[in-house]
């Protein structure tokens, strides 16, 4: 009896050998299906952005992010039966009092988001499941801000248009415009003015072209090429 089961023991071995290895490999492939995906939020518009999360629970944080840049947050494992809704579920919770996002730009508060989750058909809304989008690529669920979510010109522009002083707007760009007015800033500012850019050519166009280098280079100061 002992000799049939000395015989016998190589293929034991052998058979559960190959069956540790399968378990293993099982395990293995099982680990690499889950893949951690980052929250990104990318800033399409011309001018610097904060965005502001105030958690209940997890006190504030906060993403500075530069114009035609992007940040991102944190990472959630991911697997084949994800979706978008299930990420931001988790992401931010489906507690309506939980978290709160606010835009700010130039320490001015232009928005403020709170949950829950839901679907809100083509309002850009970070709870809003249809404004993320997945780059697989990229392993990153992305929310992106636009020009019309931030919706205005800031009053620092209009200022340097009328005043006298040459200011460092940024790195390598001073405020050399002036000369203009008021009234001619609230002319320029009527119907069909929907970007910075639009409002610059018909002050410009307005008013003989005045100082036009000094305003381009000025609009170019604030990202609006």
């Amino acid at each position: 009896m002992m000799n049939k089961l000395i015989k016998r023991l190589p293929t034991i071995l052998i058979g559960l050998s190959l069956f540790l290895l399968q378990f293993s490999c099982t395990l293995f492939n099982s680990d690499e299906a889950l893949v951690k995906y980052t929250d990104r939020y990318i800033n399409n518009s011309n001018q610097e952005i904060e965005l502001v999360f105030k958690s209940s629970v997890e006190g504030e944080s906060n993403l500075i992010i530069p114009p035609s840049g992007f940040i991102d947050r944190i990472k959630i494992t991911w697997n084949d039966d994800n979706t978008i809704q299930r990420f931001i579920d988790e992401l931010y919770g489906t507690d309506s009092d939980a978290l709160i996002i606010e835009l700010i730009v130039e320490n001015e508060l232009i928005k403020s988001w709170n949950g829950p989750p839901i679907s809100m058909g083509d309002n850009n809304n970070p709870f809003n499941y249809n404004s993320w989008a997945i780059n697989e690529n990229e392993k990153s669920v992305q929310f992106t801000i636009n020009n019309s979510d931030i919706g205005w010109i800031p009053g620092g522009v209009m200022h340097d248009l009328m005043d006298t002083n040459t200011d460092l707007i940024r790195t390598g760009f001073r405020d050399n415009a002036s000369g203009y007015t008021i009234r001619n800033i609230y002319d320029a500012l009527d119907r069909g003015i929907e970007s910075p850019q639009s409002f610059r050519d018909r002050l410009l166009s307005e008013n003989g072209s005045r100082d036009e280098t000094d305003v381009r280079e000025l609009f170019e100061a604030y990202y609006w090429n």
